[in-house]
C-alpha cells in the first residue's frame, strides 16, 4: 500500500480514528510505530496516501488532535 501514518496521542484515540475513518469509506488500520513519534505517541492509523486529505479533514471535524508521521 502506498500508504501515510497518522498518529495520536494514544491507542484510543487511534481506534476512534481508524472507526471515524471506516464510518467514512477509508480503509484503516492501526499500527504499532516502531519507534515513538512526536510527543511519544507509539500508534498510529495507517491509510493510503490518496485519502490523506479526506482523512486530516474528519479528524479536524471531530476536534482529534494529530500528527503525520510519515507519508
Amino acid at each position: 500500500m502506498n500508504s501515510a501514518i497518522i498518529t495520536l496521542g494514544s491507542l484510543t484515540y487511534a481506534t476512534k480514528a481508524r472507526r471515524l475513518f471506516t464510518k467514512n469509506g477509508i480503509d484503516a488500520r492501526t499500527v504499532k510505530l516502531s519507534e515513538a513519534a512526536d510527543g511519544g505517541c507509539t500508534h498510529g492509523i495507517e491509510i493510503k496516501k490518496s485519502d490523506l486529505y479526506s482523512a486530516v479533514a474528519i479528524l479536524r471535524e471531530a476536534g482529534v488532535q494529530y500528527s503525520l508521521y510519515r507519508g
